[in-house]
Formats: C-alpha cells, structure tokens, sequence
C-alpha cells in the first residue's frame, strides 16, 4: 500500500532483484526505481534491517541494491563504493569486513590502495 492505494512493484525488472528482496522493499514503502534512488542503498538497507531484527545478509541486501540502481551484479560492485555504503549504514561497521572484497582490485589503483588502508586496522 502507498498513500491508501494499491501499487505494483516494478521493482523485479531490477538487476539483483528477486522476489524475496522485492517483498521486503515493498514492505518499506519501496516500489520503483525511483523510490530506491531517492531512499538510496543505505537506507532502504537499514528499513529493512529493521523490520528482520538485523538479520539480513549483508553482502547480498546492502550491495544489491547498489546493483540494481547501477545496473551491475552485487558482486561487481567496486570496492569503494561498498566501503561508502558500509559508512553510510553504522550498525554494520562492527561487522568483520573480509567480505568487503568481491575480486581482487588492480594493483596500484584506488581500489587497491582503499582496500590496503581498510585492512590495515584490522
């Protein structure tokens, strides 16, 4: 339901998008393209994080919705931009982050230095 009317969700179009995801974004007030663009990946993550007691996975949740505005599959998207939506969602950076990296980054690029200075805390 939105604004007291039935919407359907155009959300399975998206890449990344299966219906368990789409229920849970349909839960949050999610729709459309649109409604994740403008919520944006962390937020969206963290409404639903809310409604599941934590429980999502997330490697799959947080950097598919990232995929599925960019187009990209969860896995692909780069190693920075993971980092900024791990910043952007708080209650996650308690996590271990060995799972931040998808592939191995290039050598000398800013993915590769990012992921160097991330790994050097730990």
């Amino acid at each position: 339901m939105k604004c007291g009317r039935h919407v359907k969700s155009q959300l399975a179009a998206l890449r990344n998008i299966g219906p368990t995801l789409e229920l849970r974004l349909n839960a949050v007030g999610i729709y459309t393209r649109e409604d994740l663009r403008r919520i944006g990946p962390a937020e969206a993550f963290l409404k639903m994080q809310a409604q599941t007691a934590g429980k999502l996975p997330v490697c799959y949740h947080l950097y598919s919705l990232e995929g599925a505005l960019t187009g990209r599959h969860w896995d692909d998207v780069p190693v920075a931009t993971k980092a900024l939506l791990l910043d952007r969602t708080p209650v996650l950076l308690q996590s271990p982050r060995w799972w931040l990296r998808s592939r191995e980054p290039e050598p000398d690029s800013r993915e590769h230095t990012l992921l160097a200075d991330m790994t050097s805390f730990s």
